[in-house]
């Protein structure tokens, strides 16, 4: 179930510039204790903990080096645009877990919104990454399941012999 926000900023209303309102859509769920899950990336989880002020990151499926590019890509976003502080970045643990600590604003700006939009924006410049992906899975499966002309074989168009490939050829364990 998505989560929609509307960000309402606040602007001096003239006849030249009028407020804009800001929408966006994420894979989201609030947790028992208040924090926001964030599920729309393909390698990570998304954690906002309003409570802390803290935007944390968890590994999908299993730690690799794309969870942690992922996450590294995530926060350097988030710092970047002054959403965490730099020296707050912390993680590295066996569970592949990464996180930061939002400051806190100097103006009447509301940190979740800030980080929700900071999150959704830089999930949509992670968007080709994620159709990168499913294109070369979905062209790995097709190449398995239903290969090309070239890359199969018919049944009874190799030819049957007592012995066949290099194996035999190899002088030691495997000459049988």
């Amino acid at each position: 179930m998505a989560i929609e926000i509307n960000i309402d900023t606040d602007a001096e209303e003239t006849k030249e510039k009028r407020p804009e309102n800001i929408s966006f859509s994420l894979n989201a769920r609030r947790s028992i204790d208040g924090n926001i899950m964030i599920f729309d990336h393909i390698d990570i989880d998304i954690v906002y903990a309003p409570g802390s002020k803290k935007v944390l990151t968890f590994a999908k499926d299993m730690l690799n080096d794309s969870v942690y590019a992922a996450q590294n890509r995530m926060f350097e976003y988030l710092t970047k645009n002054g959403v965490v502080t730099r020296d707050s970045v912390r993680g590295g643990n066996v569970y592949g877990s990464m996180e930061a600590q939002v400051p806190s604003p100097t103006s009447d700006l509301d940190p979740t919104k800030v980080v929700m939009m900071s999150i959704s924006k830089f999930l949509e410049e992670e968007r080709p990454y994620f159709m990168y992906e499913k294109a070369y899975k979905d062209q790995e499966l097709d190449d398995l399941v239903d290969p090309t002309v070239e890359d199969s074989t018919e049944l009874g168009e190799v030819p049957q012999a007592a012995k066949k490939g290099s194996i035999g050829k190899l002088r030691g364990y495997w000459n049988v």
